[in-house]
């Protein structure tokens, strides 16, 4: 099954209705990735599940990128979900070459005009599918079931052993799309589309938290630097030791 994926920001500008258009690079000789009519999930990227489906509007066409998207081309840009053509070739660099993909997330957003133009000087010519896009949102509401019975789900196996539950199935997960079947006085569960924005956002404010928790660590290392350079202590060594952590601590976040 073909799939795309997008970057947290594009999802976004999907999610609000601004997104028309999407890529998507062929690999090794790859024939056409969908035809008009198909419902094609969007993946969040390093490898993560899909959030949602978009409808494909029209047969996809082979499109060198330089055509796609000329640069100082907004509206081809916003097409994409990005405010300008520099923001739309950072994300997608930041997405399919190896090079930008190499660097840190904080490193990628600090790139300036003149270093994405070289990174893109090499995608110029690279011919990618152009998709016509809409998302897909669900069209009925789903509710939180009174019971399991409600669902009609068994929970347990004959012998009594607690089943395998399949993370896609809203039975499973104890939803009914029976308003007559669900909890008194509730409203209609959030959607899988809405709950993946609000996890990226808050994975974006934890990375933001422990950007911010390091360089308070940090400047606290330099503040007893220069208190022991005053004693004639050299702290060289130890400090080395709690930055290499400290760097490790941001990786993992990063990621």
């Amino acid at each position: 099954m073909s799939r795309i994926t997008m970057d947290t920001l594009t999802w976004r500008a999907l999610l609000a209705g601004k997104v028309s258009r999407a890529v998507k690079v062929p690999r090794n000789g790859q024939a056409m990735p969908c035809r008009r009519g198909d419902r094609i999930p969007v993946m969040r990227p390093p490898g993560g599940r899909a959030v949602g489906r978009v409808h494909i509007l029209a047969t996809p066409v082979l499109q060198p990128l330089e055509q796609l998207v000329p640069a100082g081309d907004v509206r081809a840009a916003m097409q994409h979900g990005a405010p300008t053509t520099t923001e739309f070739y950072r994300r997608f660099l930041a997405q399919h070459d190896q090079r930008v993909r190499r660097l840190t997330p904080d490193e990628v957003v600090e790139l300036d005009g003149d270093q994405i133009a070289e990174f893109w000087q090499r995608w110029l010519q690279r011919e990618v599918w152009a998709l016509a896009v809409t998302l897909e949102r669900e069209q009925h509401d789903r509710f939180l079931a009174r019971t399991s019975k409600a669902t009609g789900h068994k929970l347990v196996d004959e012998a009594g052993f607690a089943l395998r539950l399949d993370g896609r199935d809203d039975a499973a997960r104890g939803y009914t799309r029976d308003p007559r079947l669900a909890l008194g006085d509730e409203g209609a569960a959030v959607d899988d589309v809405a709950l993946a924005v609000f996890a990226d956002e808050a994975r974006a404010r934890d990375r933001m938290r422990a950007k911010e928790a390091a360089a308070e660590v940090r400047a606290a290392l330099d503040r007893l630097d220069a208190l022991a350079a005053e004693r004639g202590v050299v702290l060289h060594r130890d400090r080395r030791v709690i930055e290499d952590r400290l760097d490790k601590v941001e990786r993992r976040f990063a990621a």
